[in-house]
């Protein structure tokens, strides 16, 4: 007898996975034409096959067996049409470029000196818009402003896109995932409030905001604060980045964003606060009050693709209890990821949804269906190894996706998770006591105290595992396609685990050679030397390197956070294995292939100036040398005739953090007098590499 395979097993997969290929399909392809076609010349095969079976065809059962191909065809069709009529709707900018738009505001986060808002726009002069979603930063902040308040102001929008530096990044996408397509700086005296219009989710979202405000009124300390916000409300933006950095590096960035692990917590605390009803032999009403109060905080919380898998995956196995059904866990998964992506197609590029998914489905696949009885018996031991198993289990499953959006493999998940955990437990107890309190006009310093005390141990952990020097692997750079070659591997390889077949191991053997040779291809491929001058919305980061070491020459900054740089460009650090980044300051490094002298340098057999203020060297000198390339900083206000008087046979470089109406005023000038220019703002970082 035939094995049972997933697909067998699991008939929702039949339905996810060719939906999931379609929505993956529009990266290449953008004509609702096409997947029209595929949905037709599906429909047409399945029902050619239908006729062929019911007039007698010798064959039947290999005609049957074969019927899930024109279906996942016609289902690929779906989901690549699906996709494509959810796309975010467009504009166009130049048409309605200085006219006065008209937007509902969404979302307000203030900082110290700026606000960011997301609005919808609803309408351009006297022509309404299809709702399209935009980004507006200011210079100020107005906290007069108010989620829902209509607001005024004269378009002159920009479509988000990525700085064009190497291996960045892709923000363009993360705000595309979001529906935004649009950005615009304004100040604050450009914005009229001109009216208010209320709706379910800015109440949500004012219910949140309103939440968030009593944590930071507090007595909490001002991290504390910001965890809980993360922890309890799903809001990680008030989470900075060396938190971030250190949790991810320990292992444990997962309890930084809402997840299953904690709806889960959420679940118990509600089951068990819900006991009352169990003895008084209402079951189903505590199951069926325990799922809507779930439900209401996934929706407050804002309905992360996490959150509605733990979500939706609850429901199947509560509805089974009621029914009287067994639910397949690997179902309700199946189930969950194809809700999430009817809902929102392209939450299937988002990498929380990616990680989420494959930990869980990994997790059901691999963790020991039988435990010891033994541990049973022994609830410390049963948490110790049921921890480890699923740590383990969890890194090895999210390992390469890890590697290949943040550059970084954790090796104490297990260790971090293991004392982490149940601290958490706590502090998610704590948290949902201080609400009630909160609601009620309570206020318990005894409550704060503990919660500060519990966050402060978690950072201790954190800091503890941190320090041994061998919790995370840095600086580490996959390809997209070593990504794929590893999952086919482990897919491979766990199947053939499960099915105890040997061809499989074999063939996931093979994929793991492929995938070596791949990976020394790319090594011998890379370049031993090169410049790259950084698109930088603060300064002109030069950046130069030899083999594994790095300089870096930043003209236009008193003072460089090597830290911070080494995050913000992991990617290219990681891709040309940097293993250390040297800063270059005012007295200059000479090297055999480089000579920095600032503001002058010699780099590969590139001549550079980089141009300050008036009274720079680089300007004021009354002898200037001959240079390829003059670097324009934030600190040079002069034209481009000037400049080019100074520099008549150089190639002018806009750099990034020059302010933009400044930009576009160069830009003009040099295209006015054929001076030859790179924008590295419109064009992305300039690179040369040898």
């Amino acid at each position: 007898m035939a094995q049972a395979t997933p697909l067998s097993k699991i008939p929702l997969l039949r339905i996810l996975i060719p939906f999931a290929v379609g929505i993956a399909f529009t990266e290449i392809q953008h004509n609702t034409v096409i997947s029209i076609l595929l949905i037709i010349i599906g429909i047409g095969a399945y029902l050619t096959m239908n006729v062929a079976w019911r007039h007698g065809f010798k064959q039947k059962e290999k005609l049957r067996h074969h019927a899930i191909v024109p279906i996942a065809l016609m289902l690929v069709g779906l989901g690549n049409f699906h996709a494509l009529i959810s796309a975010p709707p467009t504009l166009d900018v130049a048409a309605i470029e200085g006219k006065t738009a008209i937007a509902r505001v969404d979302e307000l986060k203030f900082t110290d000196f700026s606000s960011n808002i997301t609005a919808t726009l609803l309408q351009v002069d006297d022509s309404t818009t299809q709702n399209v979603k935009v980004h507006i930063s200011t210079r100020g902040c107005d906290y007069t402003l108010d989620v829902g308040d209509l607001i005024a102001f004269d378009a002159h929008l920009l479509r988000i896109k990525n700085q064009g530096n190497p291996y960045e990044t892709d923000y363009a996408r993360l705000q595309y995932n979001k529906g935004i397509l649009y950005t615009q700086h304004l100040k604050l005296d450009q914005i009229e409030k001109i009216g208010h219009k209320e709706s379910f989710r800015n109440k949500i979202t004012r219910l949140r905001g309103n939440l968030e405000q009593r944590i930071i009124n507090s007595r909490l300390d001002a991290d504390t604060q910001s965890f809980m916000i993360a922890l309890l409300l799903g809001d990680a933006a008030f989470i900075d980045r060396d938190t971030r950095y250190a949790y991810s590096c320990a292992g444990i960035a997962h309890i930084l964003a809402l997840s299953g692990l904690h709806v889960g917590i959420v679940t118990l605390l509600i089951w068990f606060l819900l006991y009352p009803l169990d003895y008084l032999r209402l079951k189903k009403l505590r199951l069926g009050v325990t799922l809507l109060m779930l439900i209401a905080f996934a929706i407050l919380t804002g309905l992360s693709a996490s959150v509605i898998r733990a979500t939706v995956m609850t429901a199947f196995v509560f509805i089974g209890y009621v029914l009287f059904t067994k639910s397949s866990p690997l179902s309700a998964l199946a189930a969950a990821a194809l809700v999430i992506l009817v809902i929102t197609p392209s939450s299937l590029f988002n990498v929380g949804f990616q990680l989420s998914f494959i930990t869980v489905a990994a997790i059901i696949f691999f963790f020991p269906q039988k435990r010891n009885n033994s541990n049973k018996k022994n609830p410390v031991l049963s948490y110790v190894s049921s921890t480890v198993i699923v740590s383990l289990i969890a890194m090895l499953s999210t390992l390469m996706l890890s590697a290949y959006y943040f550059h970084t493999i954790s090796l104490a998940a297990v260790f971090s998770n293991l004392l982490v955990l149940p601290v958490l437990t706590v502090v998610m107890a704590c948290g949902a006591v201080f609400f009630l309190l909160s609601l009620a006009g309570i206020d318990l310093f005894i409550i704060d105290w503990t919660i500060n005390g519990l966050f402060h141990i978690i950072n201790r952990i954190v800091d503890s595992i941190n320090s041994l020097g061998i919790s995370y692997i840095d600086n580490v750079y996959v390809s997209l396609t070593d990504v794929l070659v590893y999952y086919i591997m482990i897919s491979l390889l766990g199947m053939a685990w499960k099915m105890r077949s040997k061809k499989l191991a074999i063939a996931g053997g093979s994929v793991l050679a492929i995938g070596i040779l791949l990976q020394a291809y790319q090594v011998l491929r890379l370049p031993q030397q090169g410049v790259t001058l950084l698109n930088d919305f603060s300064n002109t980061p030069i950046f130069f390197f030899e083999n594994r070491q790095g300089y870096l020459w930043v003209p236009d900054a008193d003072t460089v956070n090597l830290v911070k740089f080494k995050r913000r460009y992991a990617g290219m650090l990681a891709h040309q294995r940097i293993d250390s980044v040297r800063v270059v300051n005012d007295d200059g490094i000479e090297l055999p292939w480089a000579y920095v002298k600032p503001p002058f340098a010699m780099i590969g057999n590139q001549r550079i100036a980089a141009i300050g203020n008036k009274h720079s060297p680089a300007y004021a000198s009354d002898s200037l040398p001959k240079v390829d390339l003059a670097i324009v900083t934030k600190r040079c206000h002069a034209t481009v005739g000037q400049l080019h008087e100074r520099y008549p046979t150089a190639t002018l470089i806009l750099s990034g953090g020059i302010y933009r109406p400044d930009h576009d005023i160069l830009v003009h000038e040099c295209e006015s007098a054929h001076t030859s220019y790179y924008s590295v703002v419109n064009s992305g970082a300039w690179v040369q590499q040898w």
